[in-house]
């Protein structure tokens, strides 16, 4: 019987060293992670969180770096307009809180989309009802997550708009 055993190991490492060196053949795709990361995404993402509440800025960077992605945190809307039209390349996505000091979320909306940028910006509110969805999206928004904040709904959110992977 220990001999069986030892065959079949051998064989089974034989097949994972041919199967690796299969995968050193095919292109590299994306953008891939470090291995200092997490596991839970293939895609690593750069996020402006528009956030003014302390908790929940650590919570949703806690969230994203986690699972692989860049996150610069912007403490108000006219903080995430200043920062994102200064450097729009070095983000792929913003979160963007309603109701922030200063500019709220929906002025800050409208003030990058009058620039011309058409960078996938995501509602974060506690306001869950259609009307207040809707307003989101006339002022151009792409999409709506109400609070509080899920780690399963955030990364979703990635997936949808194509800067994450399908957990498995």
């Amino acid at each position: 019987m220990k001999m069986l055993d030892r065959i079949v190991k051998e064989k089974q490492i034989d097949r994972s060293d041919k199967q690796s060196a299969d995968k050193s053949d095919q292109p590299f795709e994306g953008k891939k992670e470090s291995s200092s990361q997490d596991e839970n995404s293939q895609y690593k993402a750069r996020i402006l969180l528009a956030e003014d509440n302390p908790v929940n800025q650590k919570l949703a960077s806690m969230m994203l770096k986690k699972a692989g992605h860049e996150v610069q945190v912007a403490a108000n809307g006219q903080d995430a307009v200043t920062q994102f039209i200064s450097s729009p390349e070095s983000f792929d996505l913003i979160f963007m809180d309603i109701q922030m000091p200063e500019m709220d979320g929906l002025e800050a909306t409208k003030e990058i989309r009058a620039k011309g940028f058409t960078i996938p910006i995501i509602a974060m509110t506690a306001h869950a009802t259609k009307e207040f969805q809707k307003k989101c999206l006339e002022v151009g928004m792409n999409d709506y997550t109400a609070k509080p904040i899920k780690k399963a709904i955030i990364l979703e959110k990635l997936l949808h708009w194509g800067l994450g992977k399908e957990q498995g």
